[in-house]
């Protein structure tokens, strides 16, 4: 782009097929622009092509507004060179061009030039506020364009279409616990279905703090929950296995279809699937891992009183311990949720204990701002939950002295018996809030790379 002009992006299309058409022999030139794809593979654009008249340039309608043609594919013939050179042209004088896109200029310089064709030809909207229901993407059109939102949203919808047309994928959980596994499948894509046991029928293991599927259809409304008997491998194109010490599918006919989510450092389990993440950092394996947050909007409760909670199987070892591990106990409320009926006398008023179902557990990290986590190093591998449970509620981490090393995360902050705790300060709250959306994007990538991998593959 020349120097002193602000052009949009889409302006560099414009040169591109100037550049071509001078010094190529092609009479046809198809241009797709990178924010649409191609939905239905059984339409063949050479018989459009076909069908239309012999003109210079043919674009679609766009769906309203000020723009009656959308300039995201074009078909474009050796005939249009000058067409294309005066439209660059006409964006060089500034008085008139005033940062416009390549489609305002069409609109005023060569509209009578085009030959239009009608909705759904050459592409469909995937546009969630102002398309009409009759113009937007359905499965079976041409080409999806994602475009008029958001790049969030964009991506949303790409994956939305994508599940719609190029494959099937689902999530498997078939053990009575890791149900905490399952809100992060769904907020990375609401449309995969989910096989998995119900553990409030089944009575989850204590360290679950994700105890029924109740608990996500509440925050996912429109979550698809199956039972595991009805799972069969070759109903899907991509099955996320949510936990490699999973042995409750047999026979893996093609590997090549799991993404396997490994909850310990050892392969042993499933070791013909390839793609693998974890969810916590191994010492002794290299490799991606993710943190099993997600986004639910939480919202915090102020409260003057510092609050700590403290999940599953760390609350019997600290129980004794709390009274001693902070300088300032006194000004600490404790929340401690076990399944242990009884874990000893409660001398201390500031200290809760609870065996609470998912939503009052949440009710009550409302009020806090730290989880705690204990210091047994035999226990290392059970903080994972804790942590996803932190980010998801934007609590601060409180962990042993060299632990935040270990899981490379920012925010923790390390204790030592004695400690003062203080309060979060705004800035150290929204540092967390920052981390946990931080996460939630590095957790996406890394989905989205294997299963692009996977269609590239099939």
């Amino acid at each position: 782009m020349e120097p002193g002009f602000q052009r949009a992006q889409s302006w560099n299309k414009i040169k591109l097929l100037i550049k071509l058409i001078s010094n190529s022999d092609y009479d046809i030139l198809w241009w797709v622009d990178d924010d649409m794809a191609v939905t239905n593979d059984a339409i063949d654009i050479r018989k459009i092509i076909n069908s239309l008249p012999e003109v210079p340039i043919i674009l679609q309608k766009d769906i309203g507004g000020d723009h009656p043609v959308n300039a995201g594919t074009m078909i474009v013939r050796k005939s249009a060179l000058n067409i294309l050179i005066d439209t660059w042209n006409f964006s060089n004088q500034k008085e008139l061009f005033e940062a416009c896109w390549e489609q305002d200029t069409v609109k005023r310089l060569m509209l009578d030039k085009l030959y239009i064709v009608e909705h759904k030809v050459l592409q469909s909207f995937c546009i969630s506020s102002y398309t009409p229901e009759s113009l937007k993407w359905a499965p079976g059109d041409f080409i999806a364009h994602f475009t008029g939102e958001a790049i969030d949203t964009r991506l949303k919808n790409f994956k939305q279409v994508l599940n719609n047309t190029h494959m099937k994928i689902c999530a498997y959980n078939g053990l009575l616990y890791h149900h905490e596994m399952i809100g992060h499948i769904l907020d990375y894509n609401i449309d995969i279905k989910i096989f998995s046991t119900n553990a409030r029928v089944l009575r989850a293991h204590y360290t679950e703090f994700y105890r029924d599927i109740e608990h996500y259809l509440k925050l996912f409304p429109k979550a698809k929950f199956l039972p595991p008997q009805l799972f069969s491998e070759d109903d899907w194109d991509i099955i996320i296995l949510l936990s490699d010490t999973d042995m409750s599918i047999k026979n893996v006919k093609n590997p090549d279809k799991y993404i396997i989510i490994d909850h310990t450092s050892s392969t042993k389990n499933h070791e013909t699937i390839t793609k693998r993440l974890t969810i916590r950092p191994y010492p002794d394996r290299s490799g991606d891992w993710l943190v099993p947050s997600y986004d639910i909007n939480f919202q915090k409760i102020a409260s003057p009183k510092i609050g700590v909670a403290c999940v599953g199987k760390w609350v019997p070892d600290l129980f004794k311990k709390l009274p001693y591990l902070f300088e300032n106990f006194k000004d600490v409320n404790f929340y401690l949720f076990t399944f242990h009926k009884y874990i000893g006398e409660m001398p201390f008023t500031n200290i809760k204990v609870f065996s609470v179902p998912n939503d009052v557990l949440l009710e009550y990290l409302k009020f806090c701002d730290y989880i705690l986590i204990g210091d047994d190093e035999q226990k290392l591998k059970l903080a994972s939950g804790s942590i996803a449970l932190a980010y998801t509620t934007h609590c601060r981490i409180l962990f042993p002295k060299g632990w935040k090393e270990l899981y490379k995360l920012e925010t923790p902050l390390e204790y030592s018996q004695g400690d003062t705790l203080l309060k979060p300060t705004i800035e150290e709250v929204e540092a967390v809030r920052k981390e946990a959306k931080d996460l939630i994007l590095h957790r996406n990538n890394l989905y989205d790379k294997l299963i692009y991998s996977n269609i590239s593959s099939s």
